[in-house]
């Protein structure tokens, strides 16, 4: 994403934050931790068989949170190196 600016040009927030790789590495994160918590969270019913009882809001929930925060975070990451770059050339 940060190739394909010129040098006058500053991508906002939503335009890094929907940059596909971006994305992709963020799912990945909600994957894998999300799949964590909701073991730690839930696991017990899950072994038992008791899926009747499962909080399926929170488990959509224990992936978002993860997604959001990774998504924020390397956005606000690309954001800062970015005015950085701007501000040395």
């Amino acid at each position: 994403m940060a190739q394909n600016l010129t040098k006058n040009m500053s991508p906002s927030f939503f335009q890094i934050a929907g940059d596909v790789k971006l994305l992709l590495r963020s799912v990945k994160i909600a994957l894998l931790v999300g799949s964590i918590y909701n073991l730690i969270n839930q696991g017990d019913l899950l072994v038992q068989g008791l899926f009747h009882q499962i909080n399926y809001v929170k488990i959509c929930l224990t992936y978002m949170t993860p997604f959001f925060v990774a998504t924020y975070s390397a956005t606000v990451t690309t954001l800062k190196m970015l005015r950085k770059q701007q501000a040395a050339e």
